[in-house]
This record gives C-alpha cells, sequence and structure tokens, in this order.
C-alpha cells in the first residue's frame, strides 16, 4: 500500500481547509470543513467528514473579474488581468476589498473554463510578448490551479503573478517553474508594522524572499514597497528596501498610498 506523505495545508476562503498528499508519482487532497456551516454547502455530507479527491479530478478556483487589454501595469505586452477571490490578509487600505467580501459576486473556474474565455486574445499576447497576470486576493493560494492553467494554455502566454507572498512556501515552489514574473507587494518588512497594517505575521513573506532568491528569480521580481499613511515612514521603506536588497533584488517600485474614507467604515486605496 503506497504511503501518502503531508506536503501542506491551506485555509480556503476561511470555510476548510485543503490538505496535500503525495507519494513521489501519485497526490491526493483532502478537504475538511473548518465550521459547521459548512454542511449549508455540501448538504449531502456530515460536516465532519472529510472529502477526498484525486488529481484526476477538476480543480476549480473562484475569479472575482477578469480585465482585458491592460497595457504595461502587470508585466511585459497586452495583459488579461484574472483577480481571484479570497486573501490571507485584512490590510486596513485594501484596494480590492471585493475579493475578501464574501459578495457571491464571483463565478467558479475550471483552467480550461478560464482559459476558453482569455484565448480571444491570444494574437495579442504572442505579438506584445504579453500573456496573462494573476492577482486578488492572493493568487498563490492556487498554485495547481495557475500549474494546470499553464499546462492549457501552453509556453507561448508570459504568466505573472501579483502576489503579497504570505502563503505557505510549498506554494511558491510549485509556481516558481510557471511564473514568469512576480510583482509583490511587500507592505513593510518591519513585522510590528506589517502585523498593524494587515493584521497577518509576515514570517511567510520572509521565507518566501529567500526561496525565491535562491532560485535566483530576483531579475523576475518587481518589489512594490508602499508608504503607508499612519502605518509606516520614508525611514521604515528605505529600511525595506535594504533589508531586501541584500537578497539580490534590485527591481523596486516605491509609491505612496492615496487613502479616502468611504461608506460604512471601508476604505479605498487609489495609487
Amino acid at each position: 500500500m503506497a504511503t501518502y506523505h503531508q506536503k501542506h495545508t491551506s485555509n480556503i476562503d476561511n470555510q476548510y481547509t485543503l490538505s496535500y498528499y503525495t507519494t513521489g508519482q501519485h497526490e491526493i487532497f483532502i478537504i475538511k470543513p473548518l465550521y459547521s456551516k459548512i454542511n449549508h454547502y455540501f448538504r449531502n455530507i456530515h460536516y465532519n467528514t472529510p472529502l477526498l479527491f484525486s488529481s484526476s479530478m477538476k480543480i476549480t478556483a473562484n475569479i472575482t473579474c477578469i480585465d482585458r487589454h491592460r497595457i504595461a501595469t502587470d508585466g511585459n505586452g497586452i495583459t488579461t488581468l484574472v483577480v481571484f477571490h479570497g486573501c490571507p490578509l485584512r490590510c486596513h487600505y485594501c484596494i480590492n476589498p471585493q475579493t475578501i467580501i464574501d459578495t457571491r459576486q464571483y463565478r467558479t473556474h475550471t483552467p480550461q473554463s478560464l482559459y476558453n474565455l482569455i484565448k480571444i486574445d491570444e494574437l495579442y499576447f504572442k505579438a506584445t510578448n504579453g500573456g496573462v497576470a494573476f492577482g486578488g486576493g492572493e493568487p498563490a493560494l492556487h498554485p495547481h490551479f495557475i500549474s494546470q492553467f499553464r499546462e492549457t494554455c501552453g509556453p507561448s502566454w508570459g504568466i505573472t503573478i501579483e502576489t503579497s507572498l504570505n502563503v505557505p512556501s510549498d506554494n511558491i515552489a510549485t509556481l516558481i517553474p510557471i511564473a514568469d514574473q512576480w510583482i509583490i507587494d511587500i507592505k513593510d518588512m518591519n513585522p510590528d508594522i506589517y502585523m498593524r497594517y494587515t493584521g497577518k505575521s509576515n514570517s511567510h513573506v520572509i521565507n518566501n524572499l529567500h526561496i525565491l532568491s535562491k532560485a535566483a528569480k530576483q531579475s523576475n521580481c518587481t518589489i512594490r514597497l508602499p508608504l503607508i499613511a499612519g502605518f509606516n515612514s520614508i525611514s521604515d521603506r528605505y529600511k525595506s528596501r535594504n533589508a531586501i536588497s541584500m537578497l539580490g533584488y534590485t527591481n523596486f517600485d516605491m509609491f505612496t498610498y492615496k487613502t479616502t474614507p468611504s461608506n460604512h467604515d471601508t476604505w479605498q486605496t487609489q495609487m
């Protein structure tokens, strides 16, 4: 009987956990609800019963929006931005709150169904060295979806990952051979500032910066370092830049969040 070894466990949309096991040749996933209310979505399954499925079954993801014909904003050439629903962070000034609020204003796709929508612009991608940018939310929560999408679209499309890097290291390891470019939103390297602003530790971020560095991917990465009103200073930001530079990263996007209050005590961020 084959022995399966657990590789990682991810929290999906704060509703269930996805655990990934492998024998080296075969893989299996276990989905287990976090709360009893998940039974509302799996009506025929007791809420304490894990769901088992193999890698041969369809992988799906919730997509908030698909934005076509973007130029020089998400990597090279003309790109289509695919925005995933779900994020591990709760940033004070969130630029895409619709990706974390469960409004059901998203569509569930397989890699194939997503490809079927996007392939209409393949000529633009090939002519301009463009492709698809995966953003969010947090696209790096969906490494197997993106991996299968790459198998579907082939090697001629560029793939950019816009990420906070605040995900398990196995997710990033899966994406390294797939992604052509990375746009990494660091926020701030100071753990206290990061915790106050996002509500999360930045230990994953730091670890994943090291993983990308060891894979010699620094030249493929753009590091975004914002000046965030009420949270960090110009001095803090340069300390972050210096720390990241020591890992060999050279491409930095330094900018300032311009924040304005909106309804219901939520915030919109302009850049």
